[in-house]
């Protein structure tokens, strides 16, 4: 009688644990989702690439940092082409800083060549995307779009996407 009493026990507590333990993960499934949504931009469906506009541009009533003329969310041609050099960089400090994300990926190898282009660049708050042309040596160019947070006071990489 106490044997059967205990199996209950251990299996009502176990399947608590299992529901709880799915219940952990659906939520960070919608977590997940949700970020993914906001870092693409869309909003469901499938939604074709914006073309180079003057989304890129700040708004006239946009906040400025102090003693500039960009928003404080705006991707400059100067942070451009450091995020462009760090991303390919093989100084593991340079290419540390470029990424949002404490996982890395493999580096690129030595003679690739990045060029970021500020054109493409559009944000919602602390969250962006602008489009880049890698070339590996021996490799005909690709572009993917880059998905950008804000790091400190940069952008920096959270993921990338080959843009077909």
């Amino acid at each position: 009688m106490l044997l059967s009493f205990l199996v209950r026990e251990e299996v009502f507590y176990m399947t608590l644990r299992v529901k709880v333990g799915i219940a952990l993960l659906a939520a960070a499934a919608v977590v997940v989702a949700a970020v993914w949504f906001a870092m693409s931009g869309q909003s469901g469906g499938v939604q074709a690439d914006k073309p180079a506009s003057s989304t890129a541009q700040p708004a006239k009533d946009s906040p400025t940092t102090e003693g500039s003329t960009q928003p404080a969310t705006a991707l400059t041609v100067g942070e451009a082409k450091q995020l462009a050099t760090n991303l390919v960089s093989q100084d593991a400090a340079s290419y540390r800083s470029a990424w949002a994300t404490d996982t890395l990926p493999p580096k690129a190898p030595p003679g690739t060549k990045l060029v970021v282009d500020a054109g493409t660049f559009t944000s919602q708050q602390d969250a962006g995307k602008v489009n880049a042309t890698i070339t590996i040596p021996g490799k005909a160019p690709e572009v993917w779009r880059l998905l950008l947070l804000r790091k400190d006071s940069h952008w920096a990489v959270y993921t990338m996407e080959e843009v077909k």
